[in-house]
């Protein structure tokens, strides 16, 4: 039997993934399971973490949001062929972006597809454009503790919206004509979710082996408020201004720098080339244990 790692970052949520502590312990007791809590302390801790455990008798359970996961998958994935530790997720972040999409499935144990940005892996989604301005913004707002956690990326989506500016970009998809000029946002969707609520990408798969990449064409500023109202109804993929590509691979360049977002986080370069590594990651996807902890907790809070 595998021994489970729960790797907690303490400030995920706002604290929510640290809450979870007790409720893992008492699950594991009652259900006679070897596990471990290791507790993140610095930036990029859940990756050392992750890359000591590289074997095949553990479960590696990333206790925290995206930008923990991401982590995680950097950890487990970075220099192998076929990734030996098995991944799972307990959402203890404010979006939990990629577990609305993992929730999804009915597959205890699946291999997941996962995405290289440059040198940086990602399981969710990776953004050029509005959206990884809407991102980064978000992780700014984050500081505002009178912001409600559900209302963090609605309150960044008005402010980016403000001041927001098209950027030219050079895109080549696969062996296609390059495109060229203006471009509101392109969006490399391995998951469904992004912004803690926007379904961007519907009918993406995590083990098709292709990317869902949208890009979207320069638009004025009260069309980016239209199009982002469409994307709360899911009624985006209507636009004229989106297209929607199935991909392998990709580059973006542009002459100036350029911010991506990946996963809830966000790095900046002058070019992107992403690509996808078809079913790297062995995800343990036990819906009953990861329920059984979150509503232990949530029965904890109540009898308080």
């Amino acid at each position: 039997m595998k021994k489970f790692i729960f790797i907690i970052n303490p400030l995920s949520g706002r604290g929510k993934a640290l809450a979870l502590r007790e409720s893992i312990e008492k699950v594991c007791e009652k259900r006679q399971r070897d596990y471990e809590i290791i507790f993140t302390k610095a930036p990029h801790d859940a990756t050392t973490i992750a890359k000591s455990y590289r074997r095949d008798d553990v479960v590696l359970f990333s206790v925290g949001g995206d930008g923990t996961l991401n982590e995680v998958i950097n950890g487990v994935a970075d220099g192998v062929l076929k990734a030996r530790s098995q991944v799972s997720v307990i959402p203890g972040g404010s979006g939990n972006d990629f577990y609305k999409t993992l929730k999804l499935r009915d597959e205890e144990e699946f291999l997941c597809d996962v995405g290289k940005i440059n040198d940086r892996y990602f399981i969710n989604v990776a953004s050029v454009g509005l959206d990884s301005e809407i991102g980064e913004n978000a992780i700014l707002m984050k500081r505002y503790k009178w912001l409600p956690k559900s209302q963090i990326y609605t309150a960044s989506v008005f402010y980016t919206l403000a001041k927001a500016q098209d950027h030219n970009y050079k895109i080549k998809i696969d062996k296609s004509d390059e495109m060229r000029g203006k471009k509101t946002m392109i969006t490399i969707a391995n998951g469904r979710y992004y912004g803690g609520k926007y379904m961007i990408a519907p009918n993406a798969e995590l083990d098709d082996g292709r990317f869902d990449v949208y890009v979207v064409q320069e638009m004025p500023i009260i069309s980016k408020l239209g199009l982002l109202l469409k994307l709360i109804r899911n009624k985006h993929e209507d636009s004229s201004k989106v297209r929607l590509y199935k991909t392998k691979r990709l580059t973006i360049e542009s002459d100036n720098i350029i911010t991506a977002g990946i996963d809830g986080e966000s790095f900046q370069d002058k070019k992107f080339k992403i690509e996808i590594y078809p079913q790297l990651i062995n995800f343990y996807n036990n819906q009953k244990l990861v329920d059984e902890i979150l509503n232990y907790e949530k029965t904890k809070v109540k009898k308080r």
